[in-house]
């Protein structure tokens, strides 16, 4: 996040972090951070870091979800998360606004998931029938949690699909309906 902070001219960014050691050390590098973008007369944008468990309810996680749900950009670093934080993941992003990139170190559903034809009544929850996904490919340089090269998803929040499949499906049942009377 301070990278970011460094390298753009957003309106602010956003820090969450659950683990009490990483965010510890997050305050100690906010500060760091600041003293040194300060010494060499660097700009950065404003942020602000949190320690939030956005799984449990808490004022402060009602506040991470209004974060997540109104950011036009969200960058998570989900490679070590277990299936079942990833799928509460899937869940905040699911409420996000339209046309919002999220960036994360392990695709949020398979490369080839939404197709036009896939949508259906089994997978019309699923976070894949609302998002474009892309391949970011590796990056230059190592990763200091893997020690070698990370993939990057690009995935943007893309509602167009859904809506057609749910506009059909309607057709279909008024058309049942005029054909049944």
């Amino acid at each position: 996040m301070l990278h970011v902070a460094a390298m753009t001219n957003s309106k602010i960014c956003y820090g969450i972090e659950k683990a009490e050691l990483p965010a510890k050390y997050a305050k100690i590098m906010e500060k760091e951070f600041i003293f040194w973008m300060n010494f060499f007369g660097k700009k950065y944008s404003n942020f602000k870091i949190y320690k939030a468990d956005f799984a449990q309810p808490s004022p402060m996680n009602e506040s991470v979800t209004k974060i997540i749900n109104n950011a036009k950009l969200v960058f998570v670093n989900n490679y070590a998360f277990g299936a079942e934080l990833n799928n509460q993941l899937k869940s905040r992003f699911c409420k996000m606004k339209e046309n919002a990139f999220i960036i994360s170190s392990e695709a949020l559903c398979p490369l080839k998931s939404r197709k036009k034809s896939q949508i259906n009544s089994r997978n019309f929850e699923d976070i894949g029938a609302i998002i474009d996904l892309g391949d970011l490919g590796p990056l230059n340089g190592n990763v200091s949690w893997k020690g070698k090269l990370q993939k990057f998803f690009v995935q943007r929040i893309n509602r167009t699909l859904l809506e057609k499949y749910f506009a059909e499906l309607k057709e279909k049942k008024l058309k049942t309906l005029v054909q049944a009377k």
